[in-house]
């Protein structure tokens, strides 16, 4: 499965820029000539690479701590962890010595009725493994209103830890299958619609369902994997595909991208038939959209049809 993924989506990114990246580095020793504490000269050794803006650089209390060890363990060859964002940039961590180590990506769709997990080879984009599974969330209801139902009287939390459940059980599956580490996985990227993605990150979601339908977050700033639970290098720089709407979603923000009509001149009709349906018209000049449940719709028709007194088929019901 991950080699056909790959090959589907092969050429489509000519230039990897992970955001969180490792930057082998060989800094010159203090001597009494040259004073500059640990931090500046990190810094200097960072700008000399030009891969990152020093200026708009931070650090944490964590990484000041632990730099003097660091840097000396091994004669001031070191790697530092840096994730890159649109404002700013901040380093992450800093180890001795400046090897290269593995680095592995995931992309993971958290869907109404499904999640799925691809394992990405960071180095050449390569999809190595993909699984899928039913979200348990589905226990609190099939569509998104009896999710932000659901939260409403057991709070955001279960629902958080069921997505959680999910995703972690598919990246340990992926993992398995390639003889992998989690702590290899440096940088996340997850779509899903506006609800599933507020309650994975316990985002208040009860607002989206009630008059004006507003979310309290309709675009993420990059996170970490260890702020939201998953399994993954605490630091993992994690990506939220933005949802312009309370009902259309990360996941038809991933399907434009990844079609490239909002660059093209014919007008295109674009279709997400999932549990939460979307819809996209438009070209490169503008873009209308429009959402609705649209797996109940299609479940209920099942229901019909085989649920009917006079019908000649079996009596089989869709696992909810």
């Amino acid at each position: 499965m991950g080699q056909e993924a790959t090959d589907r989506f092969k050429g489509l990114v000519k230039d990897i820029q992970p955001m969180l990246i490792e930057i082998p580095l060989e800094l010159e020793p203090p001597t009494l000539d040259d004073s500059s504490s640990d931090l500046d000269r990190l810094n200097r050794g960072l700008k000399k690479t030009g891969c990152c803006d020093v200026d708009r650089l931070s650090v944490g209390i964590k990484v000041m701590r632990e730099l003097a060890t660091a840097m000396r363990e091994e004669n001031w060859n070191i790697t530092a962890s840096v994730m890159r964002k649109k404002c700013s940039n901040e380093i992450l961590n800093v180890r001795p010595g400046n090897g290269q180590e593995k680095s592995l990506g995931l992309a993971i769709d958290v869907g109404t009725t499904s999640i799925v997990v691809y394992l990405v080879d960071m180095t050449d984009g390569s999809i190595i493994a993909a699984t899928s599974d039913h979200n348990k969330q589905s226990a609190c209801g099939d569509d998104v209103i009896n999710r932000i139902v659901c939260a409403e009287k057991d709070g955001v939390g279960k629902l958080s830890r069921m997505a959680l459940a999910t995703i972690n059980n598919l990246i340990n599956e992926a993992l398995d299958s390639v003889d992998g580490n989690f702590k290899d996985i440096k940088n996340v990227v997850i779509s899903g619609n506006t609800t599933m993605t507020h309650l994975l990150l316990k985002i208040e979601p009860r607002y989206i369902r009630r008059e004006p339908y507003i979310p309290s977050v309709s675009e993420f700033p990059i996170l970490k994997a260890g702020e939201i639970g998953i399994k993954a290098n605490p630091i993992a720089a994690v990506f939220i595909m933005p949802g312009p709407a309370s009902y259309v979603g990360g996941d038809i923000v991933s399907g434009m991208i990844y079609s490239g009509l909002y660059r093209e001149e014919p007008l295109t009709l674009f279709i997400d038939v999932g549990t939460n349906g979307e819809i996209v018209l438009g070209n490169k000049d503008w873009l209308m959209t429009a959402s609705c449940s649209a797996g109940p719709a299609f479940e209920s028709g099942a229901r019909f049809f085989y649920d009917r007194p006079d019908s000649n088929q079996r009596r089989i019901r869709p696992v909810s």
